[in-house]
């Protein structure tokens, strides 16, 4: 079952502005939760994430490093709009940061900081 037929290239594209609601996209989806957990580093772990979207949410999939001043983020969109597309009722996987720390700003070293997510949809 296929729930839509969009690209993240193509959206990147075509959409101005703002992204438009989920539903535009996935009219079948009800929820989208998206789970996100940091490895701990320096002996501090930043809090786990929770993210429950529904219908009228944005369809955007795209987390801030949780380290202060991290200039990286986390791009889901193509796993998520894959498993959207795919039918499945679920993803999981493991993303490193590839943005910069304030004091790592002047030799350009990679915050590297890990995210583990796990991606479920419910469907009408």
């Amino acid at each position: 079952m296929r729930l839509g037929d969009t690209s993240t290239s193509k959206l990147k594209t075509q959409i101005p502005g703002p992204v438009p609601a989920l539903r535009v996209f996935f009219p079948t989806v009800r929820e989208l939760r998206i789970e996100l957990a940091f490895d701990a580093e320096y002996g501090w772990e930043p809090s786990k994430q929770v993210h429950i979207l529904h219908p009228p949410s944005r369809a955007s999939f795209r987390y801030p490093c949780p380290f202060a001043g991290c200039s990286g983020s986390f791009d889901l969109d193509a796993s998520v709009r894959a498993l959207l597309q795919a039918g499945r009722p679920g993803v999981s996987g493991s993303l490193d940061c590839t943005g910069v720390r304030p004091f790592d700003r002047s030799t350009g070293k990679l915050c590297g900081a890990r995210l583990h997510y796990q991606v479920s949809v419910l469907c009408n």
